[in-house]
């Protein structure tokens, strides 16, 4: 069956997106047919080569200029492919999507994702993590059973999104507040469709936390997880901690938008900036107070006792 997918990038993520098309099709079921829908604003010949490679693609190039008003104006600022999510339903000639950010991984067949039954709803989603905190800024009532949902995996009925004229309503939110979001396109479409949302399984957007750091041993990534989504830090920054951190790394190297050169140079990196960080944790954890105290040849041997377990 096919299975369409939308993810929207520009060059500097293109090589995630293309580990984001890697990871799902190694991880489809045999009956599975991906169907990726590209949107950027104007990406490099060499990556359209690259990410075409990868199967069934199509790509479709959005008009940047529609965003500009939208767009901070500052280094932390929103990037535009961010915000292409809100016209889905006029580019894509489609009734159903799965839309994905580019920093995900998929572990398992969207099969069963794609199928959720979401007839009557604008879309299918995950409670952000903590959400609660951030319901006000969206004006969404925290007395009503509403929830605030992470956008960076969601299943959308574009139907609905056309029958209900879900985009016209999205732009005039964000014409209306942009300068008061802090997540812009999210902060968007949970302040208008709060109320029209089905909520689906945590492990079609699994977002990984430091809380997960202590259950990581109960967690299997292909069994528990259909789509993991390293949202806030990113897994290939250098202090990037998480409960499934390496498996960002296997699908990276298959992306086919990087040499083997340049994958080890900065998986390497990644590793001994982890293991600083790790040693350094455990350390601490040994002698919480008394780290500096402890004799020079005690501490030798904790260091080497780490180095070697």
């Amino acid at each position: 069956m096919n299975i369409d997918v939308c993810i929207a990038c520009d060059d500097n993520y293109a090589k995630y997106c293309a580990t984001v098309m890697a990871s799902i099709i190694e991880n489809k079921a045999e009956t599975d047919m991906p169907v990726f829908h590209i949107l950027h604003g104007g990406l490099s010949a060499d990556n359209l080569e690259n990410l075409s490679r990868l199967g069934s693609v199509n790509f479709y190039k959005v008009d940047d200029k529609i965003f500009s008003q939208f767009l901070r104006k500052s280094k932390i600022g929103w990037t535009t492919p961010t915000l292409y999510r809100l016209k889905l339903a006029s580019i894509l000639d489609l009734d159903k999507v799965i839309y994905l950010d580019c920093d995900v991984i998929v572990t398992s067949s969207l099969k069963g994702y794609f199928e959720q039954d979401i007839d009557g709803y604008s879309l299918g989603v995950v409670p952000d993590v903590n959400y609660e905190a951030y319901m006000e800024g969206a004006n969404i009532p925290k007395d009503q059973g509403y929830i605030y949902f992470n956008a960076g995996s969601l299943l959308m009925n574009l139907k609905k999104f056309r029958q209900d004229g879900i985009e016209e309503k999205l732009f005039d939110c964000l014409a209306e507040k942009w300068q008061d979001f802090v997540f812009s396109d999210q902060d968007a479409l949970n302040s208008v469709l709060h109320k029209n949302v089905k909520k689906l399984e945590k492990r079609y957007n699994y977002l990984p936390t430091f809380v997960d750091l202590e259950n990581s041993k109960n967690i299997n990534a292909h069994r528990d997880i259909t789509v993991i989504h390293y949202a806030g830090q990113k897994p290939w920054e250098l202090a990037f901690r998480s409960s499934i951190r390496d498996v960002f790394w296997q699908y990276y190297k298959n992306c086919g938008c990087i040499t083997e050169k340049q994958f080890r140079t900065e998986y390497n990196r990644y590793k001994m900036w982890n293991f600083t960080v790790t040693q350094f944790l455990y350390l601490l954890k040994l002698y919480p107070f008394g780290l500096f105290r402890a004799s020079k040849r005690g501490l030798f041997k904790t260091v080497l006792r780490i180095r070697y377990k």
